[in-house]
Parts: C-alpha cells; structure tokens; sequence
C-alpha cells in the first residue's frame, strides 16, 4: 500500500476489489465494504485498532472536529 491518506487507500482497495469481481457502483453495499475488511482482518493486513483509529480521523476530518 503507498503512503497517502488511510483512508481514502482503503476506500479505493474496496472500489478496485468490487469492480474486479464484476460489480458495479449501483451495486456496492455496507455489505460488500464490511466483507472486504473481514477479509483483510483475516489475512492479517490490517489490525482492528488501524481500521478504527483511521475511521474516526477520517470521521471527524468530514465533521470538522480534528
């Protein structure tokens, strides 16, 4: 993964997996972005406390609060 906001790459991951499996933008569900963070939790990729440290800055960011 290059260096970027966490975010965002990760959102992309979702999107570029998605796509490659032959979805499409009406298509994507909360479903299909928690089945893809499984994944990676699974695979070791990613820890809990790096996906929830990233969702709340990117979460407050979008708020204002950080």
């Amino acid at each position: 993964m290059t260096k970027g906001l966490p975010h965002i790459e990760i959102a992309g991951e979702i999107y570029q997996d998605h796509f490659a499996r032959g979805g499409s933008l009406e298509d994507i569900t909360v479903s299909t972005v928690a089945d893809y963070i499984l994944l990676q939790l699974n695979s070791d990729r990613y820890t809990v406390d790096t996906l929830v440290s990233q969702l709340m800055d990117s979460t407050f960011k979008k708020f204002g609060i950080a």
